[in-house]
């Protein structure tokens, strides 16, 4: 029997834990917070969710590792919990995130660069080809003196 097939009874259940403590309760206090004048629960709620969309990428990155993680599921739903209490996501943020951020930014940014350079590469090559082929076909084409002399 493996690790993760003695947790097998237990999957709805973290299923369950997980729309609750990570979609359903954030949900309701970020419409709250939505309809509130504070400002600190909007940050709160903005964190988390920021947070939260981290949490699934990296999970989806790295799901074959994780799938084989003794109660990794039940983990989460601890961190989940945890994430949207008042400091959980504002604590993940400021020590983790700010500090990688300026540095994801720049690779996006460069990203976005390089993508319209290749862009513009694109442009100019398809645009030397067509008039390269439309050379290639006026000279493969036969001429009018030359279909008169056949005849």
């Amino acid at each position: 029997m493996s690790d993760k097939s003695q947790w097998i009874g237990f999957g709805w259940i973290s299923r369950v834990g997980q729309l609750v403590y990570g979609i359903l309760y954030p949900t309701w206090q970020s419409l709250k917070a939505l309809k509130s004048v504070e400002a600190e629960d909007d940050s709160q709620w903005l964190t988390y969710w920021a947070i939260f969309g981290i949490l699934l990428i990296v999970e989806r990155l790295f799901q074959v590792i994780v799938y084989y993680l003794p109660m990794y599921y039940e983990m989460k739903i601890v961190l989940l919990f945890w994430l949207a209490q008042k400091n959980g996501a504002k604590q993940v943020y400021e020590k983790y995130v700010a500090k990688a951020f300026p540095i994801i930014e720049q690779f996006v940014e460069d990203s976005d660069y390089r993508m319209n350079k290749l862009k513009e590469w694109k442009t100019l090559a398809t645009t030397k080809f067509n008039s390269l082929k439309t050379k290639f076909d006026e000279k493969s084409k036969p001429s009018t003196e030359q279909t008169d002399k056949k005849e």
